[in-house]
């Protein structure tokens, strides 16, 4: 997804989560208006997603720094 030339990764919270009052959707700036750039740290972040998920830790450190937007349907 883009906004005003930046990208954004945009992913539905599964039903489980969204019954605790999570939002709809995760929606983070990658900080890119470069389309490989923004492909690229999309991968990153789906797959640190997914650790989460499966109880690891994650490709994401305190020194990452992205923008998270709570955005409700």
């Amino acid at each position: 997804m883009r906004r005003n030339g930046i990208f954004y990764f945009r992913r539905r919270w599964p039903e489980k989560i969204r019954r605790f009052g999570a939002p709809a959707f995760l929606s983070v700036s990658l900080r890119t208006h470069v389309l490989a750039e923004a492909v690229k740290r999309s991968a990153d972040l789906l797959s640190a997603i997914e650790a989460g998920k499966r109880g690891g830790s994650g490709n994401l450190n305190s020194g990452d720094r992205w923008i998270f937007h709570a955005t409700a349907a």
